[in-house]
């Protein structure tokens, strides 16, 4: 299984060019970031190809930036 606090780190770090407002949310963001990242890390490592592995987590990318876009636009939509 991959690190995960590296995979965790860079995901922070990728953060810091496309904020998420955290702003009155009752989350700590230390901890969300650890347990979605280890959520994940685990279902991509019950996988059993690499070429498995690469298509799960370019589907996840996909379904993630696309739910992102719709949230987005829906508080666009609530905001004017």
């Amino acid at each position: 299984m991959m690190d995960p606090y590296q995979v965790i780190e860079l995901a922070k770090q990728i953060e810091e060019t496309d904020p998420i407002d955290w702003s009155d949310l009752p989350l700590n963001r230390e901890s969300i970031y650890f347990m979605l990242g280890t959520t994940v890390l685990e279902r991509v490592s019950e996988t059993q190809s690499a070429s498995e592995r690469e298509i799960i987590l370019l589907a996840s990318v996909v379904k993630l930036t696309v739910e992102n876009f719709v949230l987005e636009m829906r508080l666009r939509k609530n905001n004017t």
